[in-house]
């Protein structure tokens, strides 16, 4: 469900199972190549005494971003109703600037936050 490039496999009846969609959530968790964070972390052939040490933070920020993620696409939605309910205009836009804002600085922390965790490693 998680992977776009798996849609054609799927029928609609499948992608909407409640099934589907938490063992697609472990695929996509699975795919980091079965690394675990900090104490849980097994990899034949680290040699680094402090791998688990990156793993744990790698985890956590992109797992703290994600997280900000979800709540920018919830609030954006949010939006996308009450505009539709016709609740904004020319002196009321508070709402969608502050939402704009927030998605903003989300993406602002990514773009310092990714060559952190993948070009500099």
């Amino acid at each position: 469900m998680l992977d776009p490039s798996l849609h054609h496999y799927l029928t609609p009846e499948q992608i909407a199972a409640g099934p589907t969609k938490v063992f697609g959530l472990f695929h996509f968790v699975e795919g980091y190549g079965g690394k675990a964070p900090g104490i849980f972390f097994s990899y034949p052939f680290s040699t680094n005494p402090f791998e688990p040490l990156w793993w744990g933070v790698y985890y956590g920020a992109t797992g703290i971003h994600a997280t900000h993620v979800a709540i920018g696409m919830i609030l954006i939605g949010w939006l996308f109703l009450r505009a539709g309910k016709r609740h904004f205009g020319p002196t009321h836009y508070t709402a969608v600037e502050n939402v704009g804002l927030y998605w903003h600085i989300v993406d602002l922390i990514w773009i310092f936050l990714f060559p952190l965790l993948y070009l500099i490693h």
